[in-house]
């Protein structure tokens, strides 16, 4: 069972109401996604939402965010001013 830490409104919002919640969003195709091989993908945005927060699923939210680069499976955290 996997149960969500977050409620979806009728209205596109969600609440987290425990534990944390991660929403990921693609800048750019991903270099290399071929079944059996480990994925390249660079620019890929994390939000991370903790209890209480509120989720837009309408637009991306404009929370700070980290970007993270896969390079052959391997996540790398990129530090963006």
């Amino acid at each position: 069972m996997i149960i969500h830490p977050w409620l979806l409104t009728n209205n596109g919002n969600g609440k987290v109401f425990g534990g944390y919640a991660t929403r990921l969003k693609t800048t750019e195709k991903a270099q290399q996604a071929e079944e059996g091989n480990p994925v390249t993908i660079y620019g890929v945005e994390r939000i991370v939402f903790g209890p209480g927060d509120t989720i837009n699923f309408n637009e991306f939210n404009s929370e700070p965010r980290d970007v993270i680069d896969v390079e052959n499976g391997e996540v790398i955290f990129r530090h963006e001013e």
